[in-house]
């Protein structure tokens, strides 16, 4: 199977203009833009440089903080916010950093051939896993959900500042793996519904997992850990399953806001037996798109021009 990277496009304004972007990025102007010189590009730098805040690092005991299924319990340690990207907060840290201190997660999948499926993974149907470090990411309102329930709390920068020295670099690794959807949620209108919220989790006996809410996904959380096998790198998916809002028809399914309508393929075999082709593809809006269409492409595969209603868009793609 051939490496994939995720693309998107989005829209410039509530109508018409659309803004693109990929491991490519796409901006709606009036002339094609170069990527490295798009919207999209910007966005991803800014966030990429955006750094740890000192100045909003807190230490929590007691402090419980709930997405859907995934419940967390900061028994005692610091928190600390990403400095915002467009008025924004975008990740956080736990560090259990004072003796005694830790954190856990619970899950409990709602079906039985998941808790099956986790057993196999972590010897128990329910996951309860005290861990000592996480880095979150979220494109809903996340960070503004976890700094009202510290807003009687006094923010200790000192150790924000050390904080940020182990961190800094950790968080923007993290980052830069999810810079697609990061960059597609900012351009998005409904973020704050559809938003990302991402966990990278350093259990206590576990190792390190991964913990996502995912609205836009058919399967909405997922628990699951990266794993070495013949010398080879899998992720092992522990469980996966429609979120609590979606399984009691709080909110509906998600569905595909845009329709593939039309595939050419003009492909040519050269003298040399290599094979040339050119894709074009036409795309139809269903629904309100808010500002942003992904795309999944092979890295083997090269975007030469987006439009919309025959009018160039700029597009974003991923330099790695």
């Amino acid at each position: 199977m051939l490496p994939r990277r995720p693309a998107l496009a989005h829209r410039l304004d509530s109508v018409k203009p659309l803004l693109a972007l990929f491991a490519v990025a796409f901006v709606l102007t009036t002339r094609p833009c170069q990527a490295a010189d798009g919207q999209s590009a910007a966005l991803a730098r800014a966030i990429q440089q955006a750094g740890l805040d000192p100045e909003l690092c807190y230490r929590v005991r007691d402090l419980v903080f709930a997405k859907q299924d995934l419940k967390f319990y900061f028994n005692d340690g610091h928190l600390m916010f990403l400095r915002p990207v467009e008025g924004r907060r975008l990740a956080a840290v736990y560090v259990a950093d004072v003796p005694g201190a830790d954190a856990e997660i619970m899950v409990f999948p709602p079906h039985s051939s998941e808790r099956l499926a986790l057993s196999v993974f972590t010897k128990s149907p329910n996951l309860n896993e005290h861990f000592i470090a996480s880095v979150f990411l979220f494109t809903d309102n996340s960070g503004a959900e976890m700094l009202e329930l510290l807003k009687d709390q006094k923010p200790d920068p000192s150790a924000g500042v050390m904080i940020a020295s182990q961190f800094d670099s950790v968080v923007r690794n993290i980052a830069q793996s999810f810079e697609m959807r990061l960059v597609l949620d900012m351009f998005s209108t409904d973020w704050e519904q559809n938003g990302l919220f991402f966990a990278a989790i350093s259990g206590k006996t576990l190792g390190s997992f991964d913990a996502i809410l995912d609205p836009r996904a058919r399967e909405q959380i997922l628990l699951g850990q990266l794993a070495t096998r013949d010398e080879r790198r899998f992720f092992d998916t522990w469980t996966s399953f429609q979120s609590r809002a979606v399984r009691t028809g709080a909110r509906p399914q998600p569905e595909s806001q845009v329709v593939p309508e039309n595939f050419v393929i003009d492909a040519t075999l050269t003298p040399e037996l290599r094979l040339k082709a050119k894709t074009t593809i036409e795309l139809t809006a269903k629904a309100a798109t808010g500002r942003a269409v992904t795309f999944d492409l092979s890295r083997h595969m090269q975007v030469t021009d987006v439009r919309l209603d025959g009018e160039p868009v700029e597009f974003f793609v991923r330099e790695s």
